[in-house]
């Protein structure tokens, strides 16, 4: 069945139709060559091979909305400024970028995303970003982390789950961990208290099967060192739990087959208009539970 929170995400971004028929319609298009061989360069580590030689244990893709802390974030997971960061009016990042590096016993990837809402991109040039770069991030990810900033959880902090789910498909949240940036702002209060206090921000969390964590952006190098342990420890008991499976190309490829059944049903709404309950209870999307794959 149609998930009911993607149809009320639909109706109240009236946007989305004509983003999904532009994009969706077809399977995302092969770039040109030059802007093929520029994204795959963007996705190749700039510096580092894991010490023994082998692939990187753990792949993670950062995702959230623009000014929530994605690059920060990733910056902060590697110990070093891998990825650019600036205090701006505007978004800061518009490709998807990898960098690698060792982290404590991980060998680690790190993808940084453009952001949803972002300020010069449109929603469809954010989404066919990240199409591309599942694409090119074989043989796929063992996480999306999702960057939350503390103390601002509007209307688009919550679309941003709705979004994922679109994007990815609803199999992704078994993938997915938030976390909450700027931790400093809790000024001495437990994370899980502020958590509890919103029931809206406990049903977010609770949506994102990785659980939570919390990034304290006070640039105390112990601090920084404990809070990355502790997340790859996150990460690892969520692959655990996965049974190391990740989220694989096959896994995107059928989201989008869900999301041209969405622009299908759009499309016949428009020309012989269903009621609210029938085009959330009347309709079956191909490809909706797409089961995971080694």
């Amino acid at each position: 069945m149609v998930c009911p929170r993607i149809n009320s995400f639909c109706e109240r971004h009236t946007g989305l139709y004509s983003l999904i028929n532009a994009s969706r319609t077809l399977p995302l298009a092969e770039p040109a060559e030059m802007s093929k061989e520029e994204n795959a360069a963007s996705l190749k580590p700039e510096c580092t091979t894991p010490v023994d030689g082998s692939c990187c244990d753990r792949r993670i893709v950062l995702l959230g909305r623009t000014g929530s802390g994605k690059s920060s974030a990733a910056n902060t997971i590697l110990g070093r400024s891998a990825f650019w960061v600036e205090t701006s009016a505007c978004s800061v990042t518009s490709k998807c970028r990898k960098q690698s590096g060792q982290v404590n016993k991980w060998n680690t990837s790190v993808v940084d995303t453009p952001g949803f809402f972002h300020t010069t991109m449109s929603l469809q040039e954010v989404i066919d970003e990240m199409g591309q770069c599942i694409k090119l991030y074989s043989p796929g990810p063992h996480v999306f982390i999702l960057t939350l900033q503390i103390c601002k959880f509007t209307q688009e902090e919550k679309d941003c789950l709705d979004w994922i789910k679109a994007i990815f498909g609803s199999g992704v949240l078994k993938y997915t961990l938030l976390l909450f940036t700027c931790g400093d702002q809790l000024h001495g209060k437990h994370i899980e208290d502020y958590v509890a206090e919103s029931v809206e921000l406990s049903e977010f969390v609770s949506g994102c099967h990785g659980g939570y964590h919390v990034f304290d952006n006070s640039n105390i190098p112990t601090v920084s060192s404990e809070q990355v342990i502790d997340l790859m420890e996150k990460i690892d008991k969520m692959v655990a739990e996965n049974e190391d499976v990740y989220y694989t190309r096959e896994m995107f490829e059928g989201a989008e087959m869900a999301l041209t059944e969405i622009q299908k049903r759009m499309t016949s709404e428009s020309v012989c208009p269903l009621s609210p309950q029938k085009a959330r209870n009347g309709h079956t999307l191909q490809g909706e539970d797409v089961k995971k794959t080694a």
